[in-house]
């Protein structure tokens, strides 16, 4: 961006009763936010480009610095933008220069009030307004020191000034500068840790970026004030683990006492974790184990795996079962169930059991979670962690994303735990009228992709689980699931097995049930897909086959085994000949 050169006098005419206004409503010290608001609250309508270029330069939103970011040209950002590209402020790239002259003069008129001064003069340095941008970037300095004195701002505000200032003077390569503020700044972290307010937003951020100077411009008292700032907020793991972190740093090439204060790290997250309990004392052992492991602390991260890796009940993580009944008329699910079990025959009533669905329309079902997450915000604000029947965190969902898919899985399973329990219903009614008999559902079984063979061990898995052994029958139809799958996969000319490598370091195998059922995404219809995907494999999911395949279940149902046996029914219906997803009816 080029700029015209600013004169010593206004560039622009400024109304005199505009500026006793304005100079009015910024009388008092306040946070730069504030002032925007007051001043906007005092003036007309109607404003001049230069006034309203000004208002604009107290609405950018400042970013703190760290050593990876921002950048310089992006230290100050827009309130909003818009997936259209509108940004308000416009960024600094896009700055005019008779914005720029605009907040040289509001820099003049205006120079009573330090958080103006700093904030206008600090703009003019990031864009390199000329005449003498280093002036401005002085002025910008010097307002930012001043503002630790103002004890009506914020002691956050306070903190982010002097981190600020001295950034400046870094820009600057001014030694002595970069010096005397590091000192007033030393003196400003003593003045926090000392006070009663329990404070660590302010003497953080400072102590930080004063490690973060060159170590010929760091101040000798930089490891006392991080020894200092330990003692004081020892009573919380994820500021001492912030020190620890910068202590490590600190420590540079020293391999040893790296792995010293990364072990004093994961101490105090397992003291955290025992004094804590429950899913957040998890989550404590979690950061031991991620630091054991990102340090090298080969013998400490198989302790804490051991510790992660123990069953814990719903009560020894402080959780709550949460229920609601839902009352459905007797009259309704009698009604559900008879219109399978009283059909013309066993052909029809197969029929319709292979043709029923729990998930029928997975677009309408994804409206739909859209929809309860946006009337009910709440509960999908926060991150969460799901545990498996052990008590073991098996998941992390954390963004945006995958609150949805998690919440997508949630009713899904709902869904399909409502039909099995429906299934259990269904098959004892046929069990005791003895209107499905085995012979019969092996012959009907057979299908396009399920041989006779695999239908007769089908069929005897259906014997087992009306006789009660539901978890015998449970792996009989699971394992028969995934080889059918394969067989589907292979068959439409997808790839069911990984090759070993050339170099021998590892074998073939074939590929998994989850794999598969990804795989066929966009060639079988797609809500038996997600179904079986749910129901089968998916962690967040009921997830039938991995907790039984991997001993994770305590014996079985006959819902459980209704289900899987369901999951074969559905399978028995596809065909090479029927259309692929979104190729019609």
């Amino acid at each position: 961006m080029t700029e015209p050169d600013a004169d010593p006098e206004l560039n622009f005419e400024w109304d005199a009763d505009l500026v006793a206004s304005i100079s009015e409503a910024i009388a008092d010290v306040a946070e730069v936010y504030e002032l925007s608001s007051r001043i906007k609250a005092t003036l007309p309508d109607q404003l001049p480009d230069h006034v309203k270029s000004f208002l604009r330069a107290l609405d950018y939103m400042q970013r703190r610095q760290s050593s990876r970011g921002p950048a310089a040209d992006d230290r100050y950002a827009p309130m909003f933008t818009s997936a259209d590209g509108y940004a308000y402020p416009e960024p600094l790239s896009d700055v005019t220069p008779a914005t720029v002259l605009a907040w040289c003069d509001a820099a003049q008129l205006f120079d009573s009030n330090d958080v103006v001064v700093a904030r206008l003069c600090d703009l003019l340095w990031s864009v390199r307004a000329r005449p003498r941008p280093d002036l401005r970037a002085r002025a910008a300095q010097a307002a930012f020191r001043r503002q630790w004195g103002e004890k009506q701002l914020a002691s956050v505000h306070r903190a982010d000034s002097m981190v600020r200032a001295l950034e400046i003077a870094n820009e600057l390569g001014d030694a002595v500068l970069v010096g005397d503020t590091a000192a007033e700044m030393v003196s400003a972290i003593r003045e926090t840790l000392a006070d009663e307010e329990w404070a660590p937003g302010v003497a953080l951020p400072m102590i930080e970026a004063l490690a973060g100077l060159v170590e010929s411009r760091q101040p000798s008292e930089v490891n006392d004030l991080i020894r200092l700032a330990r003692a004081r907020y020892a009573g919380d793991p994820f500021i001492l683990e912030s020190l620890m972190l910068l202590e490590m740093q600190r420590a540079g090439s020293d391999v040893e006492e790296r792995k010293r204060i990364a072990g004093d790290a994961v101490g105090m997250w397992r003291a955290a974790a025992d004094e804590r309990g429950g899913l957040v004392g998890l989550s404590h052992l979690e950061r031991a184990l991620e630091l054991a492991q990102n340090e090298g602390l080969g013998d400490k991260a198989n302790e804490l795996r051991v510790l992660l890796q123990q069953p814990r009940s719903a009560d020894e993580l402080g959780m709550q079962k949460v229920a609601s009944d839902i009352s459905i008329p007797s009259e309704v699910i009698e009604g559900f169930v008879d219109s399978f079990v009283t059909t013309s025959g066993m052909a029809e009533t197969i029929a319709r059991l292979a043709g029923h669905s729990p998930i029928t329309d997975v677009e309408a079902d994804e409206q739909t979670v859209r929809d309860q997450m946006q009337e009910f915000p709440f509960q999908h604000l926060f991150s969460t962690v799901v545990t498996n029947d052990d008590g073991a965190p098996i998941a992390h969902v954390t963004t945006d994303q995958q609150k949805f898919d998690h919440a997508l899985n949630r009713h899904h399973s709902f869904a399909i735990t409502f039909w099995g329990s429906m299934l259990g219903l269904i098959f004892e009614r046929l069990r005791d009228s003895g209107a499905l008999p085995t012979d019969d559902v092996a012959r009907h079984m057979e299908s396009e992709f399920i041989d006779a063979a695999m239908a007769s061990g089908i069929a005897k898995a259906y014997d087992l689980m009306l006789e009660g052994e539901h978890e015998a029958a449970l792996h009989m139809l699971l394992v028969r699931i995934e080889r059918t799958v394969r067989h589907i996969a292979r068959t439409l000319g997808l790839p069911v097995f990984r090759e070993p490598s050339l170099d021998g370091k590892s074998l073939g195998a074939y590929k998994g049930l989850g794999e598969l059922l990804s795989l066929l995404e966009g060639r079988v219809p797609e809500h038996h897909r997600r179904y079986l995907a749910v129901l089968l494999t998916e962690r967040t999911g009921v997830n039938l086959r991995n907790r039984s395949a991997h001993g994770l279940m305590d014996g079985a149902s006959i819902e459980e085994a209704a289900l899987a046996l369901h999951a074969l029914l559905v399978l028995s219906g596809w065909s090479t000949n029927a259309p692929r997803e979104g190729e019609g009816e």
